[in-house]
């Protein structure tokens, strides 16, 4: 698709399809020359990375802030949502890598929170 200017900001941005794969993400320059150098190389890396069998790694603040950024912020529970997204992102890491994040420790996870939570009397 190349590379474009989103309203209100200087700099270009890219948006691309590699293998079903999204990419897009600001070049961090409102230079065209540099932005198509910036766009070509993405691209070049995630046909590459393709090939290899490798995908592109998320963590999961970078995700969250995603679903914030895109969804979370605009629904009428964005409180709540807020302070789940904190919780989880606490509980699993931060700095966790989507591809990396087992079943085992999502279950490690609930387990903990489990325990936290206080016993109401029957």
């Amino acid at each position: 698709m190349g590379i474009k200017r989103r309203k209100g900001s200087p700099n270009f941005y890219y948006d691309f399809t590699v293998q079903g794969c999204r990419f897009r993400r600001s070049t961090e320059t409102d230079n065209r020359e540099v932005a198509n150098a910036v766009e070509a190389r993405r691209r070049y890396e995630a046909i590459i990375g393709g090939l290899e069998g490798k995908r592109p790694t998320m963590t999961i603040d970078l995700a969250f802030g995603r679903y914030w950024n895109d969804h979370g912020s605009r629904m009428p529970s964005a409180e709540s949502i807020g302070v789940a997204l904190t919780k989880l992102s606490a509980g699993l890491g931060k700095h966790t890598r989507l591809d990396a994040l087992t079943n085992a420790a999502v279950s490690e996870y609930v387990s903990r929170r489990r325990e936290g939570l206080s016993r109401c009397p029957r």
